[in-house]
């Protein structure tokens, strides 16, 4: 499996037969977006009813849209949507996506450390977690600390912050890793396979945003 990021909340999760995207978003002047990710996917993936999460019109071919909570399962990879309210009372549909025997959650809009019991159920002990940390109206850096902790994350990959603060002291990566206190590691893509994932350690994957290149 490889894991890309594009900015913003949008990775890209390539298996050997199928692409899916989460989360793809248009241009945002105050998050310095100044173009949608382009590449083509069998899957597309939505949190959120908002151009920063829901521009699928920027993705090549003809994906399978998912915009709702419920289980499905297309080329060989399950999505499970879990759907929960934030702290600031706003929807938001979390996605477990299980392919080539690893599980990943992506937190999508997610604000606050309160974790509600069916997102625990799903989510608990899952390999990776794509958590938002840049705060103003999502989970700052502490929070999603809390909740990847919780949650037994073995690997976190930050989101929803400014790529050009990833190595900054005073930014938000940096204040997850303190929090956490777990090793880093500063990647452009993750390429990850089951056996690759220890049980025994966590550790944060900080991957550069494939649009700030």
């Amino acid at each position: 499996m490889i894991i890309t990021w594009y900015g913003l909340s949008c990775i890209k999760l390539e298996t050997q037969d199928t692409v899916l995207v989460c989360n793809p978003f248009g241009k945002d002047a105050q998050w310095g977006a100044d173009r949608s990710p382009r590449f083509r996917a069998n899957i597309a993936c939505v949190s959120v009813n908002n151009p920063l999460y829901n521009t699928v019109s920027g993705i090549e071919g003809t994906p399978f849209i998912i915009t709702s909570p419920g289980e499905y399962e297309i080329g060989g990879i399950t999505v499970v949507g879990v759907p929960c309210v934030s702290d600031k009372g706003g929807a938001n549909t979390v996605f477990v996506i299980r392919a080539e025997g690893l599980t990943v959650v992506h937190l999508g809009a997610w604000s606050g450390s309160k974790i509600p019991e069916q997102v625990r159920t799903f989510c608990s002990g899952s390999d990776i977690f794509c958590v938002p940390i840049g705060g103003d109206g999502l989970a700052d850096s502490g929070q999603a600390a809390t909740v990847a902790m919780q949650l037994e994350a073995n690997i976190v990959i930050p989101l929803m912050y400014h790529d050009a603060s990833a190595q900054k002291e005073s930014g938000p990566v940096a204040k997850l890793v303190k929090a956490m206190n777990v090793s880093v590691e500063y990647q452009d893509r993750l390429s990850i396979r089951k056996k690759d994932i220890s049980r025994d350690r966590t550790s944060i994957i900080v991957l550069h945003s494939q649009l700030a290149k």
